[in-house]
This record gives structure tokens, sequence and C-alpha cells, in this order.
């Protein structure tokens, strides 16, 4: 899916809650390479940031999707 077009007008948004930040120093994160990290040890600060969208179609005829490659 490259992107999404159509007759906006059809459709409805809404946020769900306001964007929720924590901070850790003491939390641990693995990596895409599978590698875990220690906040702690390495001296970082961890952030693990929630939010909620909503996202509905009055219309689904009135949206297409384009999943071409670009020319």
């Amino acid at each position: 899916l490259r992107a999404i077009g159509g007759d906006y007008s059809q459709a409805a948004y809404g946020v769900g809650m306001e964007i929720s930040i924590k901070l850790s120093r003491e939390a641990t994160d693995i990596d895409e390479d599978g590698a875990v990290h220690s906040a702690f040890q390495e001296t970082l600060v961890l952030l693990l940031a929630e939010a909620y969208y909503g996202f509905v179609l009055g219309d689904a005829e009135a949206f297409v999707k384009f999943t071409g490659t670009p020319s």
C-alpha cells in the first residue's frame, strides 16, 4: 500500500486520549538485531509514548488504494 485517496468528507477521526509519556533510566530495550540494551548500564533514557486514535469511513466506496510503484 503506497497511498489512500478519496473524498475525505466521508471520513472522520478522533483522539481517544491525550498522549501519555513515560521516561525510564532502568528499563531494557531489544533492538531489531536482538541485542539487549540496559538504560542503566549504558546511561540511556528510554521513552514510551502512547496515544489512541480512531478513524472511520462513512462510505468505503469513496476511497481507493494505490499499490503500484512510482514511475
